[in-house]
């Protein structure tokens, strides 16, 4: 026995010296554990890809904790994606940062330089300090990512103890390193410059996602702003909302914004969305400005997908994943890359001249490349709280789908709609002929613009393709995963409880003491969660609609899509009516 034990001894002091195995001299909990001799870069990739792997994004804050070793390991991980959603946690990672300069004698930039997505989502009643954040920006001199969700503390008498602090200053920090590809920026309507941005700021030209939260203010001067050039730019989302007082009518129609915008030169530009707490349209009541139709003539030509949304969710509607966001950006992503692939189909207009350019014109024919277009079937809100009377939803019956602005196009190969399970939850809750306007409102997408019955749905198949809305629509996807769990029995119509919006579709995050930490999870199967799920009497109604909206879809010429892109049939509707 002691030889073996002498043998053993011996093979491992040799395993050792051979360099196929090494102690951890800084593993103060298992001194003797033997470790692998890999480069630090490989344990770094190590530690990031099992704390993916696992549910609970703690893991990685237990790696850290091993021994000073795997805390080095672990920083990367650790400080890469950072959610924060207080104003303390704003605090709590400012003071950490500085501590680790601190600790380091200041050479470096600590674990900041580990940090490449910061999202600030605060309450409205709790905004982060601008100390805080300038000495987040300070460190994160590695920053990809950053979306502020008028999260940053503005005075509203412009005193601001430090002038670092001050918006413009603090964007151009921010700027400064000119790694910055993803940007969402808050303005507030009190500033001077509604947009506290120069020309001169060569990191801005870096930028491939913008999404400026904008309110819609009259007094803002965009003047002052001068013409950008933004090459690599191909993402562009406008929300126009009162971050401080909000809902409140007297917001104006985004007239001036999109002007400025009119005249940068975006030549990359595929993807466009925007977003109000009213719905864009254009009447003899409440026409469009001129800004608005200059914008499209402009860069109309160079968009592949477009999107008009909303700002404000109503009473009935579920959060997003993040798993459902992803999946989202990845298709959107495909529709650029197959207009990008055909340069030869891509179709070349030239912007009418000034002089010449009357208003209002067809938006199809500013958008002669558009393929995908998104709109939202959601609920209307108080007409009062809005002057101009731009609100609009699916519940009009004089109005076609998918929005006003865009009845018709030639090219477009899909249509998503968003917030399709708060549409199916108001039409059951108002009882009259439950889904009657929504089963036209769809109709609408797929029948020529004369009205039909049902009965001659066979015949409307055989009819000139110049007299249907969207000759060349394809898809038709649902956007909406509460829309989907609706369908399959898994949720009752009718508003949904807190419990319901946590799974498996709701948005969910760990919480620390500190900060949160954003984590990369797979949906649950919604196998599992319809095993034990009760049929209701809804049910068959909701069933229904959707047999009959596929009765509509010119012999199967188009598709119904779920949020996943899997395609909904005639069996998948029976299956579910059975309960499997």
């Amino acid at each position: 026995m002691r030889s073996l034990l002498k043998l053993g001894r011996k093979a491992r002091k040799e395993q050792g010296q051979l360099g196929g195995w090494q102690f951890d001299a800084l593993d103060e909990t298992r001194p003797g554990r033997v470790m692998p001799g890999l480069p630090p870069e490989l344990w770094v990739e190590i530690l990031t890809m099992a704390s993916e792997a696992t549910e609970k994004g703690g893991s990685i804050v237990s790696y850290s904790l091993v021994s000073k070793a795997w805390n080095a390991y672990s920083q990367p991980a650790l400080y890469h994606t950072i959610h924060i959603t207080k104003s303390a946690q704003a605090k709590a990672l400012a003071l950490t940062l500085l501590c680790h300069v601190c600790s380091q004698g200041g050479g470096t930039s600590g674990s900041g330089r580990h940090i490449r997505y910061l999202t600030l989502a605060t309450a409205s009643y709790d905004r982060c300090d601008p100390s805080d954040i300038l000495v987040i920006f300070q460190n994160a001199t590695h920053l990809v990512g950053l979306y502020d969700w008028s999260s940053i503390r503005c005075p509203l008498l412009d005193q601001y103890s430090d002038s670092r602090t001050t918006p413009e200053n603090l964007f151009a920090l921010l700027l400064k390193s000119g790694t910055l590809t993803s940007l969402t920026w808050t303005s507030y309507p009190h500033l001077t410059h509604p947009l506290p941005i120069s020309p001169l700021d060569a990191g801005f030209r870096q930028l491939i996602t913008l999404h400026i939260y904008l309110p819609v203010d009259t007094d803002s001067d965009y003047s002052l702003i001068n013409p950008f050039s933004l090459p690599l730019l191909n993402r562009l989302t406008l929300t126009l909302f009162d971050p401080i007082v909000s809902n409140k009518g007297y917001s104006s129609p985004p007239d001036k914004l999109l002007g400025l915008l009119s005249t940068w030169n975006l030549p990359a530009l595929r993807i466009l969305t925007i977003n109000t707490p009213y719905t864009l349209h254009d009447t003899a009541e409440s026409r469009l400005g001129e800004a608005f139709w200059e914008f499209f003539a402009a860069h109309g030509q160079q968009l592949a997908v477009l999107e008009f949304g909303r700002s404000n969710r109503g009473a009935y509607s579920v959060p997003y994943s993040k798993d459902v966001q992803e999946m989202e950006d990845r298709w959107i992503d495909g529709q650029v890359k197959d207009v990008n692939a055909d340069p030869d189909a891509f179709v070349v207009i030239e912007p009418p001249s000034p002089s010449t350019f009357k208003f209002p014109v067809s938006l199809a024919a500013l958008t002669p490349n558009l393929r995908t277009f998104i709109c939202s079937a959601s609920l209307a809100g108080d007409h009062t709280q809005l002057e101009w009377g731009l609100e609009w939803d699916w519940t009009h019956p004089d109005w076609l789908a998918p929005h006003p602005l865009l009845p018709a196009h030639p090219n477009i190969t899909m249509i998503g709609i968003r917030d399709l399970g708060e549409r199916v939850r108001a039409d059951w809750e108002a009882n009259d002929e439950s889904f009657f306007t929504l089963y036209h409102q769809l109709s609408s997408l797929l029948l020529p613009f004369s009205s039909t019955t049902e009965s001659s749905s066979t015949e409307s198949t055989a009819l000139d393709r110049d007299n249907i809305p969207f000759p060349n629509l394809k898809y038709i996807r649902d956007l909406d995963p509460d829309s989907d769990l609706l369908r399959r029995g898994v949720r009752h119509l009718g508003k949904v409880s807190s419990q319901e919006q946590t799974a498996p579709a709701a948005r969910t995050t760990e919480s620390f003491r500190r900060w949160r930490w954003r984590w990369r999870r797979s949906a649950p199967p919604l196998s599992t969660s319809t095993q034990n799920a009760t049929p209701h009497i809804s049910h068959s109604t909701l069933l229904g609609l959707w047999s009959r909206v596929l009765s509509r879809t010119r012999g199967g010429e188009v598709w119904l899509e779920d949020w996943r892109g899997w395609n909904l049939t005639r069996g998948n509707l029976e299956r579910w009516a059975r309960g499997v």
